[in-house]
């Protein structure tokens, strides 16, 4: 539909239907979002709608306002929105978006409202609408939150929404090809649960690497979840909630290779730089073979793949999806026990560790995280980690 100069706005205006993800958790297809995004001069670029709490690298020219509404409601106006200057939009459109509310009504979850400015999230309006537009819950993706919207309170670094820097994607735990894609996963869906519990209205991704997350020296994030082991080096340089989940350490290789428990510390072996693997492989299995670091994930599993290095060690909950997703070219041969668990990471000193330690205490008595592991985990596994065999080391 072509865009319309409204009176009483700067830019222009065009309703933008986004089709439900069918997933997990479909939504009605055809009934996903409605949107209106608002473009400033400069920018009559299309751009998809719906996600707005993704800012993997914001670029300081995009100058827009996303909004993003879950319809539960035949009623839309300025003041439900907590933004007035919006009500000339919303009046020219509301025959249009009270016909698709009446329409949702039934099947779609509460009204959000994410505002995205310049590439980075910022609330509108007044102390008295930000509370309008809490009471009605948020927008997380293809995930359900569970519990009382905003029964906490975190103190974060961007106003009404949970910011999550993370080394992006990861199968079964952030589901997408691009950090643009993710809208599903445990740790996604975990993330959904703590920001909706804390009557937070997104949650905002920002992609960086692993070693620079545990390095203890980033700012301008709540809190990661991103399978970080809690070990005590770390915890010397920033907080960790309570553990969320146990891991083990896997040996992934190709799927003709002769790698045992036996001859695995002399041959060649691949570890992902900054990982509690990385530390065990030294430490623990001291192999008399060739340990090569990688900056990544993909970069051992390219070496991996092209015979570089004959195995790689990662935590095995990270190597099952990447075996899955290869076709059969990967497979985990063997795990070892390690004691290891991941818990939620914080700033150094941040004050909300002990908000969130509730909360995941909270999922945990009700089966919320048996559930995800069960919705995400499992699929992207194609198995039960039990199954493989434990070794010990030599």
């Amino acid at each position: 539909m072509a865009a319309t100069r409204l009176e009483g706005t700067r830019g222009l205006v065009r309703p933008v239907p986004e089709l439900g993800r069918q997933g997990l958790h479909p939504r009605p297809r055809g009934l996903g979002h409605l949107a209106l995004v608002v473009e400033r001069p400069g920018d009559r670029r299309d751009r998809q709608a719906g996600r707005p709490r993704h800012v993997p690298d914001a670029h300081p020219g995009r100058r827009f306002l996303h909004l993003s509404h879950r319809l539960n409601t035949p009623t839309l106006d300025g003041n439900l929105l907590g933004c007035q200057h919006l009500s000339p939009i919303l009046k020219r459109f509301r025959s249009r978006l009270k016909e698709d509310a009446v329409r949702a009504a039934r099947t779609v979850g509460a009204l959000a409202v994410t505002v995205l400015v310049s590439g980075g999230l910022a609330a509108c309006g007044s102390s008295d609408s930000t509370s309008a537009s809490s009471d009605a819950g948020g927008s997380y993706g293809d995930c359900t939150p569970v519990g009382t919207f905003g029964e906490y309170s975190l103190d974060t670094v961007t106003d009404d929404t949970l910011t999550i820097k993370a080394d992006l994607p990861s199968t079964g735990w952030f589901d997408g090809d691009t950090v643009e894609d993710i809208d599903s996963g445990y740790e996604y869906c975990l993330a959904a649960d703590i920001a909706y519990q804390a009557g937070l209205s997104s949650v905002t991704l920002i992609n960086v690497s692993f070693d620079q997350l545990v390095s203890g020296t980033l700012t301008g994030y709540d809190l990661s979840l991103d399978e970080i082991s809690i070990t005590d080096d770390r915890e010397k340089v920033v907080d960790f909630s309570d553990p969320y989940y146990e891991s083990t350490i896997g040996v992934m290789t190709k799927a003709d290779a002769d790698v045992t428990a036996d001859n695995l510390a002399s041959l060649k072996i691949g570890v992902k730089q900054g990982t509690a693997a990385a530390d065990w492989v030294t430490d623990t299995l001291q192999p008399t073979g060739d340990v090569s670091v990688y900056p990544g994930d993909a970069e051992a599993q390219a070496a991996l793949a092209s015979g570089q290095i004959d195995a790689y060690l990662q935590d095995t909950a990270i190597e099952l999806g990447v075996a899955k997703k290869s076709g059969g070219t990967l497979t985990v041969v063997g795990q070892y026990e390690s004691g290891q668990a991941y818990g939620a990471m914080f700033p150094k000193g941040s004050s909300n560790t002990a908000v969130v330690n509730k909360i995941i205490a909270g999922l945990k008595k009700d089966g919320t995280l048996d559930q995800l592991s069960e919705d995400y985990l499992g699929p992207a596994f194609g198995g039960d980690p039990a199954s493989i065999d434990t070794w010990t080391v030599q």
